[in-house]
């Protein structure tokens, strides 16, 4: 319904609009006195949007021949009503006769209400143009009698110029042969003109005509630029270079005449113009290069830069001429028509001038007569030299005949000067020569079989082992030895193949396929190549051949993998040093002592009996290695651990105690790398053994004092502050036993994404022994990750309390923790599931199921806890201290949670006391 709404209003409406009238005769019609224009600020309606009614009432019409609305940003939309009054068909074309437009679309329905659009603009493919033209033409048709509403939107960031034509298909071409000829006329005699002082200026090397052609060539480029024809001719379907071009050449061309204008008056010699130059120079050739990447609409800024620019040429040219440099006078009078060329041009592009002939080409006409009068004020430059030349030749009539002889010596020195130059050329080629072949490096072209073809350089014999190279294939010698597999080199040889004789592009599309390293084998020795490849183009910007690179880097990889190798030995060297050698010690034995017992669960005659004992034992590996920092340790386990862990206890087969003893010898294999750069490397082995001889004293001393064997009481006295200075040497506090645990917190925190708690110690420290230490370190490690894992919130940071107190020769510790609490609710779910034979509404027993295996209050496992075993191994660890845990059980929390604290109860062993409180 809505089609045929559109259909039926837009076939009415010519009826209500003045239309252009197509009659016989009258070949080109310009549409802009009968079109009217909608302003579209939104840049957002489309064809179905303005031909709505309340969108018709809002165009308005043109009123002038063409529409020039200077930069704006906006989009428009212009309704052209055209009828033919030809009683056959006729072809026509409509015309949008500037080049630097963005987005021209035209909209119109076909004889069958058919929505008709065509799509044109420099923003567009040029190949996908109506009519590849560098102006905007669409090709249409009209039947007899016809009516028929077009709709043109334009869209540009740079000066909205909307010139609108309609001719005839005969006009048209009449008309492109007019155009393209004097299009020709004007680029041909510029590019005459900049060939001819090119070449003066490379035979007489001269700057002055050198920069000369540059500004013709420049020039000659802004207005082929602004003309489009060198997005017809050049460029073509580059889309970001065409609107690019504009940008460039505006500040290119007044950058290039300040050149042309700096050596021409020679400013140098003006102390205030020659840094009015520099500056000016370097604000163009910024903004030049600048053009490439700032926003199109910049291009303002760059004119009116260019504008002030011209008057600064202006006003030099009048001040040398002031100080007695005639020729400054037609440099002077052809700049000050160039200026007001380009006002006149600059004001059109603006809006504020109606676009005439003179306005559009007012800056080729004064092109042409700047060319003009800069030739005479060359002439007249000349003859002021010749002048100079004939005073100076008149005053030296004398010594003509010392002028003779030293023009004579001048044209022998220029032969020899000649002579040396050749005999340089030479020696040059030598050179290259000689760089070729002592250049460490492999070069060479390839065809599309990947053979070498002519010269190569002579290190490319050496890299690949052979004689002779040309001719012979690198697929052969090269590729197929290597580790490439059969489809990659098949894909190698068809891209080769599929690059050589297309276009460059094709190259680029495909260079991911080409190999850039190789690790081969030439003569039966292992080598790794890296390559460079690039393409070499003939003459019809084809790909002709490949350009190969080849470098042997063999030894440099040798030595960046013994580098990382070095990084990784430093690094685990770092770790190490972190602990003292007897903790460190410690560390290494408690972990062999846990691998063994698990070996020998294993090996037992059914390990399924013993395997919780087994998972216990590498759950505390892992703990204390994350504990010193020790990753790869860590990761080692974690493997093994994911693995034990992912087994059903009645399915613990042979093959799966054979897999778990293989991940146990993995890990003695890297806990072997640590203590092998601890014992050798840092050779810290002997530190240990003084260390143990301290201990060995320790001991001894204390047998004698326990024995009696000290009679007098001076020497008993004298004895036991020895034994006791060694023991607080060889022996452990329980607040230094934990202190590692306490360093670890907060990488663990960080890893977690909590903040890290604080811990508070309560009550009467104590000294342990150095087997003791390492029992309470792998109990608290259990307590301490379970409490930051799944005990503390995100957002709030916790405390951990650590209560020590007395009681006779025992210790009892309470440990608990500020965060959510025993999950009481989740713990009898999971005893119901296991059927232990424990009261349920007994909070006390079901709070004991923690010490189980396999129980765990968390909602997930981690790479921390959450498996189950922990508190089984805290328990187990009490036990071989010969002390017991309890539950004490506190306040209802939130979520049925309930507050809960454990209590320790351990011997203290008959050291030296420390009765310091430590609160």
């Amino acid at each position: 319904m809505g089609r045929h709404y559109l259909l039926l209003l837009v076939l009415i409406w010519p009826q209500l609009a003045n239309s252009v009238e197509l009659e016989p005769g009258i070949e080109t019609y310009n549409l802009g006195p009968e079109a009217e224009f909608l302003r579209d600020e939104s840049r957002n309606l489309e064809f179905t949007d303005v031909v709505t009614p309340e969108l018709q009432t809002k165009f308005q019409a043109l009123s002038k021949d063409t529409a020039n609305f200077g930069f704006n940003t906006s989009a428009f939309w212009f309704k052209l009503p055209v009828k033919s009054n030809y009683t056959r068909p006729t072809e026509w074309v409509l015309a949008v006769e500037y080049s630097l437009l963005d987005y021209v679309d035209l909209y119109y329905l076909d004889d069958d209400g058919t929505v008709v659009s065509k799509l044109g603009g420099d923003r567009r493919s040029f190949d996908n143009r109506d009519v590849k033209h560098r102006y905007t033409y669409f090709k249409l048709r009209f039947s007899p009698s016809e009516g028929r509403d077009l709709y043109l939107r334009v869209q540009t960031e740079g000066s909205a110029e909307i010139p609108l034509k309609l001719m005839s298909a005969y006009q048209y071409a009449a008309q492109d042969h007019e155009s393209q000829f004097g299009q020709g006329i004007f680029v041909g005699l510029m590019l005459i003109m900049g060939m001819y002082y090119l070449i003066i200026g490379i035979g007489a090397k001269n700057r002055e005509y050198l920069f000369y052609a540059f500004y013709v060539f420049a020039l000659a480029a802004f207005k082929m630029t602004m003309n489009g024809v060198t997005m017809e001719y050049v460029w073509g379907d580059s889309i970001w270079f065409t609107n690019a071009a504009s940008a460039l050449t505006t500040p290119l061309v007044f950058f290039a005449a300040g050149l042309y204008t700096y050596v021409f008056l020679d400013i140098r010699k003006y102390r205030y113009w020659n840094y009015a130059f520099i500056v000016s120079l370097a604000i163009l050739g910024s903004c030049a290069a600048l053009s490439l990447v700032l926003p199109y609409k910049f291009i303002k800024v760059y004119t009116l830069l260019g504008l002030l620019f011209d008057i600064v040429l202006v006003a030099s040219s009048a001040y040398c001429y002031r100080k007695g440099f005639k020729p400054a006078k037609y440099f002077m009078i052809s700049w000050f028509a160039l200026i007001a060329a380009s006002v006149v041009y600059g004001l059109q592009k603006f809006g504020v001038l109606p676009v005439t002939f003179l306005s559009v080409y007012s800056v080729e006409l004064s092109a042409a007569f700047q060319a003009l009068t800069l030739a005479v004020g060359q002439t007249a430059k000349i003859n002021e030299i010749n002048r100079k030349i004939r005073h100076a030749q008149k005053e030296a009539l004398e010594a003509q005949i010392e002028t003779n002889r030293v023009t004579e010596m001048m044209k022998t020195k220029l032969e020899s000067l000649v002579a040396e130059r050749t005999a340089d050329l030479w020696a040059k080629n030598q050179e290259i020569k000689v760089m070729m072949d002592s250049i460490k490096q492999g070069i060479c072209t390839v065809d599309d079989d990947l053979k070498v073809k002519g010269h190569y350089s002579g290190f490319m014999e050496t890299i690949l082992g052979s004689e002779s190279l040309e001719g012979k294939s690198l697929m052969r010698i090269v590729f197929e030895p290597s580790q490439l597999k059969a489809d990659e080199l098949s894909l190698l040889q068809t891209s080769v193949k599929a690059m050589i004789g297309e276009d460059i592009l094709n190259f680029e599309a495909n260079q991911h396929v080409l190999p850039s390293s190789v690790e081969t084998k030439i003569k039966d020795t292992k080598v790794i190549l890296e390559f460079d490849w690039a393409p070499v183009a003939n003459q019809n910007d084809e790909v002709g051949k490949l350009l190969v690179s080849i470098r042997d880097v063999t030894e440099l990889y040798a030595a960046r993998e013994e580098a990382r190798s070095k990084e990784e030995e430093l690094a685990k060297i770092g770790k190490i040093l972190k602990l003292n050698g007897s903790k460190f010690t410690g560390y290494i034995k408690s972990c062999f002592t846990l691998i063994n017992d698990s070996r020998f669960h294993l090996n037992s005659s059914n390990p399924a009996d013993h395997w919780t004992t087994v998972l216990r034992n590498i759950h505390t590996i892992k703990g204390n290695s994350r504990t010193y920092g020790f990753d790869e340790i860590t990761e080692t386990v974690h493997r093994l651990e994911d693995y034990l862990f992912s087994v059903p206890k009645n399915q613990i087969s042979q093959e799966v105690v054979l897999n778990a003893l293989q991940g146990l010898g993995e890990v003695v294999d890297v806990l072997n790398e640590y203590r092998e750069i601890n014992d050798h490397t840092l050779e810290r082995s002997e530190a240990i053994e003084a260390e143990n001889t301290l201990l060995r004293v320790t001991d001894f001393l204390k047998e004698l004092a326990d024995g009696g064997h000290l009679r007098e009481f001076y020497h008993r006295r004298e004895v036991t502050k020895l034994f006791d200075r060694l023991n607080y040497l060889t022996n452990d506090t329980f607040q230094k036993a934990l202190r590692p645990l306490m360093d670890s917190m907060p990488s663990l925190a960080e890893q977690l994404g909590k903040p890290c708690p604080e811990v508070v110690f309560e009550g009467e420290d104590f000294f342990i022994s150095k087997e003791g230490a390492e029992k309470y370190e792998d109990m608290f490690v259990h307590l301490i990750r379970n409490s930051m894992d799944h005990g503390f919130q995100a957002e709030k940071r916790g405390r951990i309390f650590i209560h020590i107190e007395k009681k006779g020769d025992r210790r009892l510790i309470k440990y608990r923790d500020s965060g959510k609490g025993l999950n009481l609710q989740k713990l009898r779910i999971k005893a119901n599931e296991s059927g232990v034979d424990i009261d349920l509404n007994d909070d006390q027993q079901v709070a004991e199921q923690i010490f189980e295996s396999g129980v765990s209050c968390s909602e997930m496992v981690t790479d921390i806890s959450g498996r189950g075993v922990g508190m089984e191994a805290v328990k187990s660890f009490v036990y071989e201290l010969g002390g017991q845990v309890d539950v004490e059980l506190g306040p209802e929390l939130e979520n049925g949670f309930r507050a809960f604290s454990l209590i320790f109860d351990v011997p203290a062993p008959d050291i030296l006391k420390i009765h310091a409180s430590v609160g």
